[in-house]
């Protein structure tokens, strides 16, 4: 993405947009669109990896039909371990195929340059932070987190996840393995159990979410008992909770807890 710049009081000076942001913020801006699964007759996450997205680039390109699928997935995982463990010790081991690299200082009005390779340098580029696997038949996300790295350059930077318009039955624990995610489409599915919210309150980032279309929204006092219960959510179900409704959630909550 290009990057910003602006002047400073001085007309000889320019000012980069990243040098005030901080490096989380930056590799997470720095990212190309969404990798889009949707509408692929999914039955499991699993699947993925199998077929090539709608659109975006994915960190990997799709496996034959005949190919063992979990072998595959161990393989990326333990690659990026035995990465990861390198970093950590500090040996100058070959960098794995789309790893983040070591964030390292771009010069004022430089732009960022293609997708992985070079991942977690300052204004670098991941190939995406975002995925969509929504409208398919997905009962579960059970191995989502091996599946992200098959995608997305950088695992730990999913930062908006969109599994709308699926079978999903629970809010299942696999998608606490994000905790930079910003952004969680769950509507249209089948939740049932109002504490399965509870949750999200692993996810420090979550500002955005949506629920609506499942059994749970149709239970009394739905809305302000999930903004209630989630203090960092600024969006739900596509409209903003003012200061002004966030306020009156919050009386009407403690009141709740007194009647308790």
């Amino acid at each position: 993405m290009p990057v910003e710049a602006e002047a400073s009081s001085s007309p000889s000076r320019i000012k980069a947009a990243w040098l005030t942001q901080t490096l989380q913020d930056q590799k997470q801006l720095a990212a190309g669109p969404p990798i889009d699964y949707s509408f692929k007759d999914l039955k499991t996450v699993l699947d993925l990896v199998l077929v090539e997205p709608n659109s975006g680039q994915p960190r990997k390109p799709a496996l034959p039909p005949d190919s063992n699928t979990l072998e595959y997935l161990e393989s990326l995982a333990a690659a990026d371990q035995a990465a990861a463990e390198s970093e950590v010790l500090g040996e100058d081991s070959p960098r794995r195929a789309g790893a983040a690299a070591p964030l390292a200082p771009m010069s004022p009005g430089a732009s960022p340059s293609g997708r992985g390779g070079g991942g977690g340098g300052l204004g670098a580029k991941l190939n995406s932070n975002s995925i969509r696997l929504c409208n398919n038949h997905l009962m579960s996300l059970n191995g989502l987190g091996r599946v992200v790295r098959h995608c997305l350059d950088d695992w730990r930077q999913l930062v908006w996840l969109d599994v709308s318009s699926n079978q999903l039955t629970t809010i299942e624990d696999t998608i606490l393995e994000f905790p930079s995610l910003q952004v969680l489409y769950l509507h249209g599915n089948a939740i049932t159990n109002m504490n399965d919210v509870l949750k999200l309150q692993q996810l420090p980032r979550l500002t955005k979410l949506t629920l609506h279309g499942n059994p749970i929204s149709e239970q009394k006092n739905y809305k302000m008992w999930v903004v209630a219960h989630l203090s960092v959510l600024r969006s739900f179900d596509f409209g903003p909770i003012t200061k002004i409704e966030r306020d009156k959630i919050d009386t009407w909550f403690k009141g709740l807890k007194k009647k308790h």
